[in-house]
Order: structure tokens, then sequence, then C-alpha cells
């Protein structure tokens, strides 16, 4: 994880799934449970994981811990907390029946709390009309009122929040159906922020079945290959030391309103364009200030969860820098390791990352030393979800 803040994640796995009619969570979405599911996304988002479970059904070595749940979901909750570290910024609490959840749910929540929220829940829009009933559950029902459903929205989780309140939250007996409900009660304001229709949760099997089709429909993608180029004149602040794969190197740096990391720019290039998503300018454009002189390994990070998202891995990347000066052969297997690190999330053991050094024998603009250009191209391999 790139940011200062430490998140850890609650996965609530102590459900009955009385009406599921056995453990849905055992049930299984491709080549995973659903709970080992919920455990892997959760992993991948967060700086450590607690399990609410059944410690003799459930083992993983990843996580930080796994404890038994209590009678109810708030106690489970309470349980979880106990476990998580004391000097933990942000926590997050996600339901194990909602497998359909992604890393950028996530990161969309943890964001919000480091902006200063200290709940963050995400939410969608309701689109069937909601009828208030008289007497509910007892037959016969009749209708009180029809609620303006422009005002309505229905929650999921992960839930983010910042660590002190949601143990504030949990100090007492207090009980409810999610933890925000608990947040609300102590006065604090909980932030909405973008939901996904395919984090459905699993409560009947017809759930289950929904999931999977949407599951499905992402693992019956096809291999794809992206490109990506980025060109950079060195600049005249002598300040500004140059960067390529997220290595500083001794030298001048090129001009540009971030770090300039040509490397990193072509190999992010070269990930969007093979989802098919907007270029790097594009989605960080110069014009903002926020990225002035900001890291581009952060810019790279990103497109790495959006090509995560889209249900690939990454099966080789290849970059070719042309420059002249200076001699790059001394930081190769650095920039391999720093790209590497922050390619992660979509490597596996036998993914590859090759950079290959050339010069321009003197012609043009590279070749007079006047600028550094990077050739990038990837091959994402789709994963089952």
């Amino acid at each position: 994880m790139s940011s200062s803040t430490r998140m850890f994640t609650i996965v609530v796995a102590s459900g009955s799934s009385q009406r599921f009619g056995s453990n849905k969570l055992f049930q299984t979405v491709g080549d995973e449970t659903v709970l080992e599911r919920s455990v892997r996304i959760a992993l991948l988002s967060s700086d450590g994981v607690v399990v609410v479970t059944d410690p003799q059904s459930f083992t993983d070595e990843g996580v930080h811990a796994v404890v038994a749940g209590g009678a109810t979901r708030s106690q489970s909750v309470k349980k979880g907390l106990a476990a998580v570290p004391q000097d933990v910024d942000i926590i997050a609490v996600h339901d194990a029946a909602r497998p359909g959840a992604t890393k950028e749910l996530y990161d969309r929540g943890r964001t919000l709390i480091e902006e200063g929220q200290v709940a963050a829940i995400p939410a969608i829009a309701v689109s069937d009309t909601i009828k208030k009933v008289d007497s509910p559950r007892q037959g016969n029902e009749k209708v009180a009122e029809t609620l303006d459903r422009s005002e309505l929205r229905a929650v999921q989780t992960p839930q983010v929040f910042n660590a002190h309140v949601l143990r504030e939250a949990h100090a007492g007996d207090a009980e409810d159906t999610d933890d925000a409900a608990l947040v609300e009660k102590l006065g604090h304001v909980v932030t909405l922020f973008e939901g996904s229709l395919s984090n459905v949760k699993v409560t009947t099997p017809r759930d289950l079945e929904t999931l999977r089709r949407s599951l499905e429909s992402k693992t019956s993608l096809h291999p794809r290959i992206g490109t990506g180029y980025d060109i950079h004149p060195f600049g005249t602040d002598s300040s500004k030391k140059l960067i390529l794969g997220g290595v500083a190197i001794d030298y001048i740096g090129l001009e540009g309103h971030s770090d300039s990391d040509a490397l990193a720019h072509a190999l992010t290039d070269a990930l969007l364009s093979a989802i098919g998503a907007p270029d790097l300018g594009t989605l960080f454009p110069a014009s903002d200030p926020v990225h002035k002189d900001a890291s581009s390994m952060e810019f790279l990070a990103k497109a790495v969860i959006r090509v995560h998202n889209e249900g690939y891995m990454l099966g080789n990347a290849s970059a070719i820098v042309n420059a002249e000066q200076p001699k790059l052969a001394p930081y190769i297997d650095d920039m391999k390791k720093t790209l590497g690190e922050v390619l992660t999330p979509l490597s596996s053991s036998d993914t590859l990352v090759s950079i290959t050094a050339k010069h321009a024998e003197g012609i043009g603009e590279i070749g007079q030393g006047h600028a550094i250009a990077v050739y990038a191209t990837v091959l994402l391999i789709p994963v089952a979800h």
C-alpha cells in the first residue's frame, strides 16, 4: 500500500444461512468458495484481514486472525475488532456473503476516510417503488405509505470507518443491522459512495446463481494486448532528478507536470489500452494541479486496479527505453523490482517483466540526447473470478 495509513478489514462470516438452506459461504463461485473469494479480495484491498467465523472451518495463512463470532452480527463485529491492532487507522467491515465486492469499492471508501470522513459506505439507487406497510409479516399487509425512492438507497459492504469511531460505536452493547447505523446513533455523518450492482448479497440460491452468471460473463474473456508510448524532453531544472520505473537516477530530470517517469507512463498506457480505458492524459490530466510533481507510480497503481477489476492478470510486460544518456544498464534490475511491486495485484509466479535499454545512434532528438522515449507492451490474461 502506498498510503501512510493502515487499513484492516473484518470479514464477517458467522451467519446462520437459514434462508439459503445450507451454509452459503461454502458454496462455490468459480474455483473458490464464497468465503474464500471475499477474503481474497479483502486481502488484496487491505493491510490486514480478520475473519470472523468458526476457526475450525476456515484457515488462511494470509489473514491476521480468525476468531469465532458472537450471537448477533454486532457481537461478531465486536469480536473481530478485538483482534485488529490498536494502531490501525481505518477499519472496513465486509459481509462474506457479498463475494462480488471489488478492490475499487474498498479504495473508494478508504480514500474518503483518508480525506477526513469518519464513515463511508457503498450504496446504489433504488429502482423499484417502495411501499411502507402496516403490521409487517402478519399477512394481508396494507400499504401505509409510498416512499419517495429518490431519497432511498440500498447499502452494501465493505463499509469503511475511522478506526476510533468504529471502536466507539461498538464500545457498548448496541445492536443494529449494520455498523453504519451504530455510527449514526453516535451523531456522526455517514457518507455514501457509489456501490456496484454486481456486489449482490447471497441470501438465497437464486442470488448465488445470479452472481455466478455475472462472474462467468467476466471469465469468458479473451487475452488482450496493450501498447503504450511516452516521450519527454530533458528539463532545465537541475534540482529535478531523472525518474524511470520508479527509480531515481543521478541525472537531470525530464520535463513534465508529474515526476515525468516516461517508463511508468508508457506501461500505464499499455495497461489502460488493453482494457479499452481512457489514456493516462485523460485520467490524470496535466491541467489538474493535484498531479503536480506526483509520483507516476500512483498512476500505474490505479491502472493496475482497473485491470484487476476487469478480470485480468498480467502475463508479461515488455518495455524498450530509448535513451542516449544516461547509461541505464545499472538501474534495470531496480526498475524491474520497483515496477514488480506495483504490479503485484496482477502478477503470478509466471509473470515476466522485461526492460530493454536502446540507443538512437545519434539520430534525432533522442540520439542527440535531448529526450527519452519508451515503448511498452503488455499481455493480459483473463483470470477466474
